[in-house]
């Protein structure tokens, strides 16, 4: 990639103008100056394909830290996050099949390419679908299947299709070249129950991943984990033993000082969703 603004990211305003970069397979082996790059025996090289970036900016691929493939825009406007939840997404998934799944899957990987994304954490259902999508369209993938135990929520994922998500990961039944992981997920405080995070906890530790759920996105939230547990919903995780760095909690908008606190003490990551914040009023 040849001649372009490069921005290597590598902290300071570190700008290679112009610059290039060369990429032999799968790996990024040169961010240089142009000049030196021209001079690397493996630019020259039979077959190496050039791309004129002159004019354009050249940025690491971005990742998107918390995404739910699905088809559900447009679907559902001016809602709170409860009654858009209670309304149409539940409805959503007790309706979704394998090859929906899959689809959706293919709609936001490709449409997160398009953007300059290259990574995602997809939060999302029969995961097989989307690590073969992931597989077709060369994205890097992190799966999280959505878990959730508590009465009423028994047609989300549970921890044994987790597990099933895992081992076929794992032995790379997918064909991904490792561009593809699982995690655990729990789809949220209030649709899962104690045992389902130390089952959650058990199976991480298993298979050495990481964890993802959600968490304080709505004052009701917050409030619900109070009247149920006494507790703010950050300190429910921590007694139920799934903060540390391992771990990323989506949203977090209503914290108070305490929880940030455990957050920051056990290391535990968030990944801030500003966007959906605004849609949702949270």
């Amino acid at each position: 990639i040849r001649n372009g603004i490069v921005l290597p990211m590598t902290g300071g305003a570190a700008v290679l103008d112009p610059g290039s970069v060369l990429v032999d397979g799968a790996t990024i082996v040169a961010v240089s100056p142009a000049d030196a790059v021209d001079a690397d025996p493996r630019a020259a090289a039979d077959g190496t394909e050039v791309i004129d970036a002159a004019g354009h900016a050249v940025i690491p691929g971005l990742h998107n830290c918390h995404l739910h493939s699905g088809l559900l825009r447009g679907t559902a406007e001016s809602l709170s996050l409860w009654d858009w939840l209670r309304t149409y997404v539940d409805p959503a998934h007790k309706a979704l099949t394998p090859d929906i799944a899959r689809v959706a899957s293919l709609q936001c990987y490709a449409e997160g390419l398009l953007a300059g994304t290259t990574s995602v954490m997809d939060m999302w259902r029969y995961m097989e679908g989307s690590a073969a999508v992931a597989a077709q369209l060369g994205i890097r993938a992190t799966l999280v299947p959505y878990v959730a135990d508590a009465e009423g929520y028994d047609y989300f994922e549970s921890i044994a299709s987790n597990r099933a998500l895992l081992e076929a990961v794992a032995d790379d039944r997918t064909g991904t070249d490792g561009r593809v992981r699982g995690w655990v997920g729990l789809e949220h405080l209030l649709y899962c129950t104690p045992e389902c995070f130390a089952q959650a906890v058990a199976l991480a530790d298993e298979f050495a991943t990481g964890i993802h759920t959600h968490s304080s996105e709505t004052i009701w939230e917050v409030n619900e984990s109070l009247s149920r547990w006494g507790r703010r919903p950050i300190e429910v995780f921590a007694q139920r033993g799934i903060l540390g760095p391992r771990t990323v909690v989506a949203h977090c908008v209503w914290l108070d000082d305490r929880e940030i606190e455990l957050l920051a003490q056990t290391g535990t990551a968030v990944a801030h969703c500003p966007c959906s914040n605004m849609k949702l009023a949270s």
